[in-house]
């Protein structure tokens, strides 16, 4: 199933409009068709087109960035799409999973439009609120990034779990668990994360406005606040493409949301 949005979509610079420039002064961005204010969650297809999934519906939209292009992928549900508060979407080989708040699990075939889905319960609804997905390069496992963790112990840490595509099944113990106290971090909702080619995690946290490269093991090898905060005002997506190219997706703000790139971020 795949049909052009009707609505304009444009294709736009952003200025900083700072004395001093920036890093990232000028950026390209594309603002969304209207009605699709927020994209929760940003995936990557081999071809460098972008998927993104909508926050309320589990529409998939196809994007070409480059040609300002927003199409409708398909939809897990088939014309009357499932209901859910999405927060992530990750494509592995020929499946494309969306993730729920709660750690509901939603995976189909990527092209397939028929609207057929599997779910599955991560059984996490207990343990955090989730807000992205992404999956580790050269293994068949998902990546599951908690907001906001509940349990005691976990409160003021950075939580990730994984989620083994071959036994559909949750790791029970965190892949990552960091203090942020223990890093010289500031206490984050993290809202969406990415992985580069080499296994570091991409994370970025909406409400803070901030970012972080971390390892496998932990290691913080960058933090800090996100480049022209007047753009980021809700970043809710992230991810890389094969040359580390950087696409962030932010909430409209009462307006059309946005995706912005970044060629050389960190």
């Amino acid at each position: 199933m795949t049909r052009t949005c009707s609505l304009g979509v444009v294709l736009l610079w952003v200025l900083a409009g700072c004395e001093t420039p920036p890093p990232h002064e000028r950026v390209p961005q594309l603002k969304l068709p209207k009605g699709l204010e927020e994209i929760s969650g940003l995936t990557m297809t081999p071809g460098g087109e972008l998927l993104a999934v909508a926050d309320e519906r589990a529409d998939i939209y196809r994007i070409r960035f480059d040609q300002a292009e927003v199409t409708l992928h398909s939809r897990f549900g088939g014309k009357k799409s499932v209901k859910g508060d999405f927060e992530g979407i990750a494509l592995l080989g020929d499946t494309l999973y969306i993730v729920t708040s709660e750690g509901d699990l939603l995976a189909k075939p990527a092209n397939a439009d028929d609207g057929a889905f599997e779910q599955f319960d991560t059984a996490l609804k207990k343990t955090c609120e989730l807000e992205g997905l992404a999956t580790y390069p050269g293994q068949p496992r998902l990546l599951l990034l908690c907001k906001t963790p509940y349990k005691k112990g976990f409160r003021k840490s950075l939580l990730i779990y994984a989620w083994s595509a071959e036994t559909q099944a949750l790791q029970p113990d965190p892949w990552l668990a960091l203090r942020y106290a223990d890093h010289g971090l500031p206490r984050l909702h993290p809202s969406g994360i990415s992985f580069t080619a080499s296994g570091n995690a991409v994370i970025v946290a909406a409400r803070e406005q901030y970012h972080l490269v971390l390892t496998p093991q932990g290691e913080v090898l960058e933090h800090g606040k996100l480049p022209n905060p007047h753009v980021h005002l809700q970043t809710e997506g992230v991810v890389l493409g094969s040359d580390d190219t950087l696409y962030l997706a932010d909430e409209g703000q009462n307006g059309r949301g946005t995706i912005t790139r970044y060629v050389r971020f960190f």
